[in-house]
Protein backbone atom coordinates (compact mmCIF):
# COMPACT_ATOMS: atom_id res chain seq x y z
CA UNK A 1 0.00 0.00 0.00
CA UNK A 2 1.36 3.27 -1.19
CA UNK A 3 2.47 5.78 2.05
CA UNK A 4 -0.66 8.50 1.14
CA UNK A 5 -3.25 5.45 1.49
CA UNK A 6 -1.72 4.29 5.04
CA UNK A 7 -3.93 5.05 7.39
CA UNK A 8 -6.76 6.31 5.48
CA UNK A 9 -8.80 2.88 6.26
CA UNK A 10 -10.60 2.69 8.95
CA UNK A 11 -9.60 -0.53 11.32
CA UNK A 12 -12.43 -2.49 13.61
CA UNK A 13 -10.47 -1.26 16.32
CA UNK A 14 -10.86 2.71 15.57
CA UNK A 15 -14.12 2.04 14.87
CA UNK A 16 -15.15 0.46 18.61
CA UNK A 17 -12.38 2.96 20.08
CA UNK A 18 -14.50 6.12 18.15
CA UNK A 19 -18.07 4.98 18.77
CA UNK A 20 -17.74 3.37 22.33
CA UNK A 21 -19.46 -0.01 20.90
CA UNK A 22 -18.33 -3.41 19.89
CA UNK A 23 -18.79 -4.08 16.46
CA UNK A 24 -19.75 -7.76 16.85
CA UNK A 25 -22.40 -6.72 19.95
CA UNK A 26 -25.45 -6.24 17.07
CA UNK A 27 -26.76 -7.35 14.04
CA UNK A 28 -25.99 -6.10 10.69
CA UNK A 29 -27.51 -5.35 8.82
CA UNK A 30 -30.42 -4.74 11.17
CA UNK A 31 -33.04 -6.84 9.26
CA UNK A 32 -35.51 -8.83 9.62
CA UNK A 33 -33.72 -11.55 7.61
CA UNK A 34 -30.64 -10.71 9.65
CA UNK A 35 -32.92 -11.50 13.05
CA UNK A 36 -34.42 -14.70 11.60
CA UNK A 37 -30.96 -16.03 10.39
CA UNK A 38 -29.15 -15.37 13.83
CA UNK A 39 -32.56 -16.89 15.25
CA UNK A 40 -32.46 -19.95 13.74
CA UNK A 41 -28.49 -20.73 14.22
CA UNK A 42 -29.41 -19.86 18.44
CA UNK A 43 -31.92 -22.52 18.36
CA UNK A 44 -30.15 -25.22 15.98
CA UNK A 45 -27.15 -24.49 18.93
CA UNK A 46 -29.77 -24.67 21.92
CA UNK A 47 -30.83 -28.03 20.84
CA UNK A 48 -26.95 -29.28 20.32
CA UNK A 49 -26.91 -28.29 23.54
CA UNK A 50 -29.63 -30.32 24.67
CA UNK A 51 -28.67 -32.84 22.64
CA UNK A 52 -25.13 -33.10 24.62
CA UNK A 53 -27.13 -33.36 27.57
CA UNK A 54 -29.19 -35.63 26.40
CA UNK A 55 -25.99 -37.57 25.66
CA UNK A 56 -23.43 -37.63 28.79
CA UNK A 57 -26.60 -37.46 31.49
CA UNK A 58 -27.24 -41.37 29.43
CA UNK A 59 -23.45 -42.18 30.20
CA UNK A 60 -22.77 -40.78 33.53
CA UNK A 61 -26.28 -40.39 35.28
CA UNK A 62 -25.19 -40.29 38.24
CA UNK A 63 -23.80 -36.73 37.69
CA UNK A 64 -27.13 -35.73 35.66
CA UNK A 65 -28.05 -32.83 37.99
CA UNK A 66 -24.76 -30.88 37.29
CA UNK A 67 -24.96 -31.53 33.56
CA UNK A 68 -28.49 -30.24 33.40
CA UNK A 69 -27.56 -27.17 35.35
CA UNK A 70 -24.39 -26.61 32.98
CA UNK A 71 -26.05 -26.89 29.73
CA UNK A 72 -29.48 -25.04 30.38
CA UNK A 73 -26.63 -22.21 31.75
CA UNK A 74 -24.95 -22.32 28.18
CA UNK A 75 -28.20 -22.47 26.53
CA UNK A 76 -29.54 -19.04 28.64
CA UNK A 77 -26.35 -18.03 28.24
CA UNK A 78 -27.42 -18.16 23.97
CA UNK A 79 -30.43 -16.55 24.34
CA UNK A 80 -29.48 -13.86 26.40
CA UNK A 81 -26.87 -13.17 24.10
CA UNK A 82 -29.19 -12.69 21.78
CA UNK A 83 -31.60 -10.86 23.49
CA UNK A 84 -28.83 -8.28 24.22
CA UNK A 85 -27.88 -7.97 20.81
CA UNK A 86 -31.75 -7.24 19.45
CA UNK A 87 -31.96 -4.56 22.35
CA UNK A 88 -28.38 -2.59 21.22
CA UNK A 89 -29.56 -2.86 17.80
CA UNK A 90 -32.51 -1.57 18.50
CA UNK A 91 -31.14 1.77 20.62
CA UNK A 92 -28.04 2.10 18.41
CA UNK A 93 -29.54 2.20 14.79
CA UNK A 94 -27.62 5.54 13.75
CA UNK A 95 -24.54 4.21 14.81
CA UNK A 96 -24.64 1.03 12.79
CA UNK A 97 -25.64 3.51 9.93
CA UNK A 98 -22.68 5.07 9.92
CA UNK A 99 -20.82 1.71 10.03
CA UNK A 100 -22.22 0.22 7.30
CA UNK A 101 -20.65 3.58 5.44
CA UNK A 102 -17.21 3.14 6.90
CA UNK A 103 -17.61 -0.15 5.51
CA UNK A 104 -18.25 1.35 1.90
CA UNK A 105 -15.59 3.75 2.79
CA UNK A 106 -12.91 1.50 3.15
CA UNK A 107 -14.01 -0.79 0.35
CA UNK A 108 -13.21 2.57 -1.96
CA UNK A 109 -9.60 2.39 -0.49
CA UNK A 110 -9.21 -1.20 -1.08
CA UNK A 111 -9.79 -0.27 -4.77
CA UNK A 112 -7.32 2.10 -5.23
CA UNK A 113 -5.04 0.08 -3.25
CA UNK A 114 -5.77 -2.64 -6.03
CA UNK A 115 -5.61 -0.03 -8.85
CA UNK A 116 -2.27 1.02 -7.54
CA UNK A 117 -1.08 -2.53 -7.58
CA UNK A 118 -2.12 -3.10 -10.70
CA UNK A 119 0.38 -0.01 -12.20
CA UNK A 120 3.10 -1.27 -10.33
CA UNK A 121 2.25 -4.89 -12.35
CA UNK A 122 3.09 -2.68 -15.66
CA UNK A 123 -0.97 -2.87 -16.43
CA UNK A 124 -1.47 0.13 -18.07
CA UNK A 125 -5.27 0.72 -17.53
CA UNK A 126 -4.13 0.87 -13.87
CA UNK A 127 -2.78 4.31 -13.94
CA UNK A 128 -4.52 7.21 -13.72
CA UNK A 129 -4.09 10.94 -13.62
CA UNK A 130 -6.07 12.23 -11.03
CA UNK A 131 -5.23 9.85 -7.81
CA UNK A 132 -4.23 12.92 -6.15
CA UNK A 133 -7.88 14.39 -5.95
CA UNK A 134 -9.15 10.35 -5.05
CA UNK A 135 -7.13 10.86 -2.09
CA UNK A 136 -8.02 14.27 -1.20
CA UNK A 137 -11.87 13.46 -1.01
CA UNK A 138 -11.28 10.27 0.59
CA UNK A 139 -9.11 12.09 3.52
CA UNK A 140 -12.04 14.55 4.01
CA UNK A 141 -14.52 11.46 3.73
CA UNK A 142 -12.90 9.82 6.03
CA UNK A 143 -12.67 12.56 8.38
CA UNK A 144 -16.12 13.33 8.27
CA UNK A 145 -16.77 9.41 9.13
CA UNK A 146 -14.70 9.92 12.70
CA UNK A 147 -16.45 13.43 13.46
CA UNK A 148 -19.55 11.74 12.25
CA UNK A 149 -18.95 8.54 14.66
CA UNK A 150 -17.67 11.19 17.39
CA UNK A 151 -20.77 13.11 17.60
CA UNK A 152 -23.24 9.57 18.05
CA UNK A 153 -21.25 8.81 20.63
CA UNK A 154 -21.04 11.89 22.19
CA UNK A 155 -24.90 12.36 21.92
CA UNK A 156 -25.42 9.05 23.33
CA UNK A 157 -23.54 9.57 26.77
CA UNK A 158 -24.10 13.20 27.16
CA UNK A 159 -26.91 15.81 24.63
CA UNK A 160 -25.67 18.47 26.83
CA UNK A 161 -21.84 17.71 25.82
CA UNK A 162 -22.70 18.07 22.33
CA UNK A 163 -24.97 20.91 22.53
CA UNK A 164 -21.71 23.26 23.61
CA UNK A 165 -19.21 21.09 20.61
CA UNK A 166 -19.86 23.24 17.69
CA UNK A 167 -16.51 22.11 16.10
CA UNK A 168 -17.79 17.82 16.15
CA UNK A 169 -19.98 19.51 12.81
CA UNK A 170 -18.15 20.53 10.05
CA UNK A 171 -19.74 22.12 6.96
CA UNK A 172 -21.63 19.95 4.13
CA UNK A 173 -18.76 17.61 2.52
CA UNK A 174 -21.13 16.91 -0.29
CA UNK A 175 -20.75 20.73 -1.46
CA UNK A 176 -16.40 19.93 -2.17
CA UNK A 177 -16.77 16.25 -2.79
CA UNK A 178 -19.46 17.07 -5.83
CA UNK A 179 -17.53 19.70 -8.20
CA UNK A 180 -14.46 17.02 -8.46
CA UNK A 181 -17.18 14.26 -10.38
CA UNK A 182 -17.06 16.24 -13.22
CA UNK A 183 -12.89 15.31 -13.13
CA UNK A 184 -13.65 12.00 -13.46
CA UNK A 185 -15.49 10.44 -16.65
CA UNK A 186 -18.36 8.12 -15.38
CA UNK A 187 -18.26 5.54 -18.03
CA UNK A 188 -14.67 4.73 -16.15
CA UNK A 189 -13.78 2.70 -13.02
CA UNK A 190 -11.65 5.80 -10.81
CA UNK A 191 -15.19 7.69 -11.80
CA UNK A 192 -17.23 5.22 -10.69
CA UNK A 193 -14.86 5.05 -7.80
CA UNK A 194 -15.29 8.59 -6.67
CA UNK A 195 -19.26 8.77 -7.49
CA UNK A 196 -19.28 6.33 -4.56
CA UNK A 197 -16.97 8.07 -2.17
CA UNK A 198 -20.16 11.53 -2.73
CA UNK A 199 -22.59 9.07 -2.20
CA UNK A 200 -20.79 7.77 1.49
CA UNK A 201 -20.66 11.65 2.06
CA UNK A 202 -24.05 12.26 1.71
CA UNK A 203 -25.00 9.36 3.45
CA UNK A 204 -22.70 10.44 6.94
CA UNK A 205 -24.65 14.03 5.93
CA UNK A 206 -27.59 12.66 5.95
CA UNK A 207 -26.99 10.93 9.42
CA UNK A 208 -25.71 13.53 11.24
CA UNK A 209 -28.61 15.73 10.46
CA UNK A 210 -30.66 14.91 13.20
CA UNK A 211 -27.70 15.23 15.23
CA UNK A 212 -26.98 18.57 13.77
CA UNK A 213 -30.65 19.33 14.35
CA UNK A 214 -30.41 17.70 18.22
CA UNK A 215 -28.16 20.80 19.46
CA UNK A 216 -30.16 24.02 17.69
CA UNK A 217 -31.77 26.07 20.62
CA UNK A 218 -35.83 25.78 20.72
CA UNK A 219 -38.16 28.34 19.08
CA UNK A 220 -40.69 29.76 20.88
Amino acid sequence: MKPDLEGLEISRGELKHLSGLGVNRVYRPPTLKKFGREGVKTLVASGLIFLSYGILSAIVPRYQWALGSVHAIAAAGLILDDTLKLIATHRHQTAIAIWEQVERYNAIVRAIDLFDGLEQAGNPQGAWADRKQMIEALTLIRAELVRALKTEALLRKNRQFIAESGDLFPPDLSNWIAPKLADFPDDTPHGHLLAEAWKVAVAVETQLKPLRDDRRPPRF
